[in-house]
C-alpha cells in the first residue's frame, strides 16, 4: 500500500507532530510506501507586508499552492490513500479537493477539536467551554478565543465555517479517527457523520517496562502552557515537599513557573526544559508516577501512554480522553481538574501505600498491552484505510 501523509506543522513540536513519524515508522516497517507532504507555521513568519497577510487569510480558507502542489504529487505518486493529520493553516480544505480529482481515499485524524472550536481545545478562562458546540460557533469570535485575537478567531471561524457550508466535512473526507471514544462522541454531537469516525489511539514504539522501583517520587512530561494544569500541579506540590517532581517541557509558562517555584520555595520541583525522547523515556521508567493534570480534553497524549508502557502509575484529571484511558484504581488515580489539593492527596495516598502503587503499576503496562499496544495500532489503521477506500469507491470518489 501507498500511503501519503499530509500535515501542517506546528511552531512548537508537539504530538501531532511526532504522531506523523510514528504512524510513518510504522506503516514503513511492515512494507507499505509512505510520503510526506508538509507545510509549516514557519512560513507565517516570511509574511509581513499586507498583501502576503491578505494572501494568508485566502490561503486558511483555500490555498491555490497547497491544491497545486499536491495535485503534482498525486498525479506522479498515485498513493492508495491520503492520510490528514492537521491542515491549518497553511494547508487548508483544498488539499482534499486536489484528493478528490484525483481519485485518492482522504483519512483525516481528528487530534484536536478545531472543527467544533476555534481554539481546538474547548477550553475558556481555564475551564471547559462548550458553547461552540451547544449555542454557535460564533461564540468564539466573541470571546476572541484563537490566540486571544477577534481578528484572528473571525478568520479562521468563518473560514470553518464556509466548508461547513459548502459541505466539505462530509463530502471530501472518507473515513476520520478519533483518538478515544470520548473524542468521537464530541465529533458526533458536532454533527460529523458518525459511521466514519473510528477510534484509534496513536501508535507508541515502547521499550519492555523496567522494574518498578517504588512511588517515591513523580515526573509531569509536556507542553509548559495553562491548559495542562500546571497552576495546580504546582499548588499539590507545596503540600507534598518530600515528593520530588520533575518538569520535562518548554512553552509560554515557563518564565512564570520557574519564578513561581523560587519565590515560593518549591525545592522538590525541578524543572528540567526540553529534554532528547531517550532520555524522557529514561526518566519516566525511573519514577515512581507520571502526573497528568491536564484541565482541557486532551486528544491522546503521549506521555501518558508512555506512562502505562513503563508500567508507571498515572494520576489524572477526570475529564475527556484522560478518564477514559485511566481507570481508578486499576492503572491510575482519577481527580477533579484543577484541583491541586486533590493531586497532592492521591500522591500521598501512592507514597503511603508502595503495595497498592505497584499493584496499580502492573495494571498500567497490562492496559497498555491491551489497548495500546503497535500491533493494535497498526491493525486498526489498516481497517481504517480499508474503510476509506470503501466509502470512497461506494460514493465515486475514487479512479476506477
Amino acid at each position: 500500500m501507498k500511503v501519503l501523509l499530509v500535515h501542517n506543522s506546528y511552531r512548537f513540536a508537539g504530538g501531532e507532530d511526532r504522531a506523523v513519524a510514528e504512524d510513518r515508522e510504522l506503516l514503513e516497517s511492515h512494507g507499505h510506501q509512505t510520503r510526506t507532504y508538509t507545510r509549516s507555521y514557519a512560513e507565517l513568519a516570511a509574511v509581513r507586508s499586507l498583501g502576503g497577510r491578505v494572501r494568508l487569510a485566502a490561503d486558511v480558507v483555500w490555498s491555490r499552492r497547497t491544491q497545486r502542489e499536491l495535485t503534482e504529487v498525486l498525479r506522479a505518486w498515485r498513493p492508495d490513500v491520503a492520510h490528514f493529520h492537521n491542515i491549518f493553516p497553511r494547508i487548508s480544505p483544498s488539499a482534499y479537493a486536489a484528493c478528490r480529482a484525483v481519485g485518492v481515499a482522504v483519512v483525516q485524524t481528528l487530534h484536536n477539536y478545531r472543527l467544533v472550536c476555534v481554539d481546538g481545545k474547548l477550553l475558556r478562562d481555564a475551564r471547559t467551554c462548550e458553547l461552540c458546540l451547544t449555542a454557535s460557533r460564533y461564540a468564539g469570535v466573541r470571546h476572541s478565543c484563537y490566540r486571544g485575537s477577534f481578528t484572528q478567531s473571525a478568520l479562521l471561524t468563518a473560514a470553518i465555517a464556509l466548508q461547513e457550508k459548502r459541505g466539505t466535512w462530509r463530502r471530501d473526507v472518507d473515513a476520520y479517527v478519533a483518538l478515544t471514544r470520548f473524542g468521537r462522541s464530541v465529533f458526533v454531537r458536532a454533527g460529523l457523520p458518525p459511521d466514519r469516525i473510528f477510534v484509534r489511539g496513536n501508535a507508541l514504539r515502547a521499550p519492555p517496562p523496567a522494574p518498578y522501583g517504588g512511588p517515591r517520587s513523580a515526573i509531569f512530561v509536556g507542553r509548559l502552557s495553562a491548559e495542562k494544569g500546571l497552576w495546580p500541579l504546582l499548588e499539590a506540590w507545596r503540600d507534598v515537599p518530600d515528593v520530588p517532581l520533575a518538569v520535562i517541557g518548554d512553552g509560554p509558562l515557563a518564565p512564570a513557573l520557574r519564578a513561581a517555584i523560587a519565590r515560593d520555595g518549591c525545592h522538590n520541583v525541578h524543572l528540567l526544559g526540553e529534554l532528547p525522547h531517550d532520555e524522557v523515556l529514561e526518566r519516566i521508567a525511573g519514577s515512581g508516577m507520571l502526573i497528568f493534570p491536564s484541565i482541557w480534553y486532551e486528544g491522546l497524549g503521549y506521555s501518558l501512554l508512555e506512562a502505562l508502557a513503563s508500567g508507571r502509575p498515572v494520576i489524572a484529571s477526570d475529564t475527556g480522553a484522560q478518564a477514559e484511558v485511566v481507570t481508578h484504581g486499576v492503572n491510575g488515580l482519577l481527580v477533579p481538574p484543577g484541583d491541586g489539593h486533590a493531586i497532592a492527596v492521591a500522591v500521598r495516598s501512592l507514597v503511603a501505600d508502595p503495595d497498592r502503587a505497584a499493584l496499580i503499576a502492573q495494571g498500567a503496562r497490562r492496559v497498555f498491552e491491551e489497548r495500546y499496544s503497535l500491533s493494535t495500532s497498526y491493525a486498526k489503521l489498516i481497517q481504517i484505510y480499508s474503510a476509506a477506500d470503501a466509502i470512497a469507491r461506494g460514493a465515486g470518489r475514487t479512479a476506477a
